[in-house]
C-alpha cells in the first residue's frame, strides 16, 4: 500500500462503452488514499452522482481535472454542491 502516490492522471482511459469511468473515479475518491490531485479528462463521464457524493467526503483533494467529458448542467451543479461540503 503506497501512500506516497498523491497525484494520479488517467486521461482518455475510460472511453469504451463497457467501462464506467464514473464508477472508477468514485472508487478512487473513496479508497482511503490521500489524493491531492486527480486528472480524469476525456473519459466520457456522464451521470456523475456517485462522483459528487465521493467528492463531498474527500477534503484532501485540491485539484480535480474533469474537462472534455460529457457532463450536463445538472452534473456540474452536483459537483459544485459537493465541493461546498468538501471544505
Amino acid at each position: 500500500d503506497n501512500r506516497s502516490i498523491n497525484t494520479l492522471t488517467l486521461n482518455n482511459c475510460f472511453n469504451q462503452s463497457d467501462i464506467n469511468g464514473c464508477r472508477a473515479l468514485a472508487t478512487l475518491l473513496t479508497c482511503g488514499r490521500p489524493f491531492v490531485a486527480l486528472s480524469f479528462s476525456r473519459n466520457s463521464l456522464s451521470g456523475i452522482e456517485d462522483v459528487a457524493a465521493a467528492l463531498a467526503t474527500n477534503p484532501q483533494l485540491e485539484t480535480l481535472r474533469i474537462g472534455d467529458n460529457q457532463l450536463s448542467d445538472s452534473d456540474a451543479g452536483l459537483i459544485a454542491e459537493a465541493l461546498k461540503q468538501n471544505t
